[in-house]
């Protein structure tokens, strides 16, 4: 499921502040943005997100300058938003996960066993041990 919510700005210099509740629809979406079409479009956001939580991240992201998952009003009908830019971006601010964990490889059983395997089946073909 997809969430949106909708954030806009009095004046340029102000932060972004919430407009609208989490939405579940790109349709609600628009009836929200009808309420503010005497609005400038460059004063409102979208924000979007699979995960509830995220959206606040965004717009803090935002406010800070950084990347967010959200597009301008003016930009909804040009752009298409996009799941997998989406996740990728959530994955990246996130918590959680172990992208910041030094990776320490160890054979599981599973591959330790066909190693085992393709070894016995080399000493047979090269004739090594009778079948």
């Amino acid at each position: 499921m997809m969430y949106y919510r909708v954030a806009g700005k009095m004046v340029e210099s102000s932060p972004w502040r919430w407009r609208s509740t989490k939405l579940e629809s790109l349709h609600a979406v628009l009836g929200v943005l009808n309420l503010y079409r005497a609005t400038r479009k460059d004063a409102l956001r979208v924000f979007y997100s699979s995960n509830r939580e995220m959206l606040d991240t965004m717009l803090e992201r935002e406010n800070q300058g950084q990347a967010s998952n959200s597009i301008g009003a003016n930009e909804l009908g040009h752009k298409e938003i996009n799941s997998i830019n989406m996740r990728r971006l959530e994955m990246e601010v996130g918590t959680g996960g172990d992208r910041d964990v030094l990776y320490v490889f160890d054979l599981s059983i599973s591959l330790r066993q066909k190693l085992a395997w393709m070894q016995l089946m080399n000493r047979v073909r090269a004739g090594e041990l009778v079948s």
